[in-house]
């Protein structure tokens, strides 16, 4: 798969591309889909693994949002920013949060995401946001939060 692309467009970015002219980049479809087999073979050929859409969203926010467990990992492990914010101060932990992916919400707590990280639209912050989720985070999880918001 990765040939046929690679021989069709020649970028592992591929964001010059009329169909990618949102910025959507092949890792943000592999995000989407938990393709880490993909998205190592994307990486390993210099994709950028922090590209970021025109409104601002990486893969990253893509795998949290879609709960992709294993990509998540695979983001983290290869340096992308937990913190990374769109237009609107989306980060991925908001989107983890909106969707009560409480397996995501702690990776990326556990890699310093930062609870208190303020969106531009309704002023929520992701401790809000997990506040509101706390049937589904649980208390162990809304616990730790609650400890490292203090801590900040």
């Amino acid at each position: 798969m990765y040939r046929l692309l690679r021989r069709e467009f020649a970028s592992a970015n591929f964001q010059q591309f009329e169909m990618f002219q949102n910025g959507l980049a092949p890792l943000h479809l592999c995000a989407q889909e938990d393709r880490v087999n993909v998205a190592s073979i994307l990486a390993k050929n210099e994709a950028e693994v922090d590209a970021k859409t025109k409104a601002g969203y990486t893969p990253l926010h893509v795998a949290s949002h879609f709960g992709q467990l294993n990509m998540v990992r695979f983001l983290i492990q290869h340096g992308v920013d937990v913190n990374s914010s769109t237009a609107a101060g989306y980060t991925p932990l908001h989107q983890a949060a909106q969707q009560g992916h409480t397996l995501i919400i702690n990776l990326l707590l556990e890699n310093k995401a930062l609870p208190n990280a303020v969106t531009n639209v309704r002023n929520f912050t992701n401790f809000q946001y997990l506040s509101t989720l706390k049937s589904i985070v649980g208390k162990k999880y809304l616990k730790l939060i609650i400890n490292m918001g203090d801590s900040m």
